[in-house]
């Protein structure tokens, strides 16, 4: 069934460290196994409708926010972000990097489900998600017995975010110190890898570097691949654009939510878009971390390396590509597997957009348990 709600969208004063609650969002709202999507309908309407200002503050490892006592957080915006520590099915934990950037002793936050003895899963996010994408795919791979891990990368989520040039330039080999340092922290050897989104060459390029002894298969969802190699979603771009026209899209906590959604065929729900909202609602460190990530992507060289390792390569390889894909066509896929990677196992995933584990949680597990058993020794 299909019923409308309403609910307030929160921009925030970052300089100033406060917020200013904004109007209302109807959104059309569709439950379907437990998990709430939203299928675009109609346009957002954003309506100014309070000037009240809220302090703000990071409260916790999850960075819960936290309002002034005459606040009802019942019915203000505000609370609808503090109820998500009941919402969230994962909190998560934290650990310290002693490697990446400059200094190191950078805090890495993780979501994890499943035994310390099981086969490990590593789940890396695309951008400019988080390890919040994959809270409904963990518990899923750890009922089946494996010891599912995803970590936000530094930047994002609830990792760490340095200003660049401040310890941390986000950097490809600033970021395989930091994949490479989470790994020993959580004691993990041998594992899978499964990669998503414009962070996936970034990802892959680290196990081809660092890690190939050690990754036993490859697990690809709706990532962009060679010989195609496209370029990033203008929507994405603007954020790497130079001087203040850059970084003001970066301080749109809304231009994360909207990038989100634009690549598939959902509107996110309302109460899981403030988790992603919510780093940039508490510092303008989110932003500026966004950018920099997204200037120092280097794709071209990227995918060249990516090229590179997979001709190489002789380990299983799966895509599981969601079929509404707004930012990436589908002939990625078929490129990639005729020109460069053979052997690679394809699944199609029907109703599901870009961020696949995002849109339809149950179906990407699915197709991850699935291509380990087909590959299991």
């Amino acid at each position: 069934f299909v019923t409308l709600r309403r609910t307030e969208t929160m921009a925030f004063a970052l300089n100033a460290g406060v917020c200013t609650s904004f109007g209302s969002n109807k959104r059309a709202v569709r439950t379907k196994n437990e998990m709430a999507r939203t299928r675009r309908a109609g346009r957002r309407m954003l309506m100014n409708s309070s000037d009240d200002l809220y302090e703000t503050a990071r409260v916790g490892e999850m960075g819960f926010i936290g309002a002034a006592d005459e606040i009802d957080r019942t019915n203000s915006s505000f609370g609808a972000l503090n109820k998500l520590s009941e919402q969230d099915k994962i909190l998560g934990s934290t650990c310290m990097l002693s490697k990446g950037g400059k200094e190191g002793n950078l805090e890495c936050f993780y979501r994890s489900a499943g035994p310390e003895d099981g086969e490990a899963v590593v789940l890396i996010h695309g951008l400019p998600s988080s390890s919040y994408c994959y809270r409904g795919v963990l518990p899923l791979l750890a009922e089946r017995g494996y010891r599912a891990l995803a970590p936000d990368l530094i930047g994002f989520g609830f990792s760490d975010k340095p200003q660049p040039g401040y310890g941390f330039d986000y950097t490809s080999q600033e970021y395989f110190d930091t994949l490479e340092c989470f790994l020993e922290e959580q004691n993990v050897d041998q594992f899978t890898v499964v990669v998503n989104g414009w962070f996936a060459p970034l990802a892959l390029n680290f196990v081809f570097e660092r890690v190939a002894d050690r990754v036993k298969s490859i697990i690809m969802l709706n990532s962009p691949l060679p010989p195609q190699s496209p370029k990033l979603p203008i929507s994405m771009q603007r954020w790497g654009w130079p001087g203040f026209i850059g970084d003001g899209f970066c301080q749109d906590p809304m231009s994360v939510e909207r990038a989100l959604e634009g690549g598939g065929p959902y509107f996110i729900d309302l109460n899981d878009a403030d988790v992603y909202r919510r780093p940039y609602m508490l510092s303008g460190n989110a932003g500026f971390a966004l950018g920099g990530a997204v200037r120092k992507l280097d794709l071209d060289n990227a995918f060249a390396a990516v090229e590179q390792g997979f001709r190489s390569w002789e380990k299983p390889v799966c895509i599981a590509w969601g079929e509404s894909d707004k930012y990436l066509k589908a002939s990625v896929v078929s490129d990639f597997k005729e020109q460069i990677c053979g052997d690679a196992q394809v699944t199609m995933l029907s109703d599901v957009g870009h961020y696949a584990a995002e849109d339809y949680a149950e179906r990407v597990a699915a197709a991850v348990i699935n291509f380990l058993k087909r590959t299991a020794n």
